[in-house]
């Protein structure tokens, strides 16, 4: 069993801040992390930058797409979403696969009442319980020390995406609602 010193080392906060739609986020912080038996301290600081990435780009970049190589439409954020950070999110973060990398960010990052509930799972304010088990032992253990700093990158984008979010599920909510009321002949009056 480690002891606390062993399972997660922090350095001084390096002095540049994050700046999402000109918001300075809290100031990064460096972790040092530990060799385990299927992932080195490097692919960890690794997974932890793609995270980092992927969260800033939701933040900024929720409703816009792309058009891949292919012809396809995706989501931008789903570019940054790589195979790394969905293993690690399914293999050591209390996640089922949901068959592969697509169909896991169609359940968690298409509908932003979906997506809150994942930032949640990271939220220290809602005890980092995990969202498809319950219970937080996926803080424990060999990828503790990863895991951990996942929340703390949250604790940087997790106010500008709630809002974001909150006001997205907000305008989608009331546009399915008018256009229910239109279905049957009805008019929808009088939004907050």
């Amino acid at each position: 069993m480690k002891n606390e010193s062993q399972v997660l080392k922090r350095e001084k906060p390096k002095e540049s801040a994050v700046y999402v739609e000109g918001r300075a986020m809290d100031k990064s912080i460096k972790y040092q992390f530990e060799d385990v038996e299927f992932m080195t301290a490097k692919e960890k600081e690794l997974v932890l930058k793609v995270w980092e990435r992927f969260l800033k780009s939701l933040a900024a970049d929720y409703d816009k797409t792309f058009v891949d190589g292919h012809g396809n439409t995706l989501p931008v954020p789903f570019s940054k979403f790589s195979k790394l950070l969905y293993q690690h999110l399914t293999l050591h973060c209390s996640y089922i696969a949901h068959y592969d990398r697509f169909g896991f960010y169609g359940t968690y990052f298409e509908n932003p009442a979906d997506t809150i509930q994942f930032i949640k799972q990271y939220d220290s304010d809602y005890g980092c319980i995990s969202t498809e088990y319950g219970g937080s032992w996926w803080l424990r253990g060999d990828y503790e020390d990863l895991n951990t700093a996942l929340c703390d990158v949250v604790n940087k984008y997790k106010n500008i995406l709630y809002e974001k979010l909150s006001v997205k599920e907000k305008t989608d909510d009331l546009g399915q609602a008018q256009a229910l009321a239109g279905k049957w002949g009805y008019e929808l009056k009088g939004t907050r």
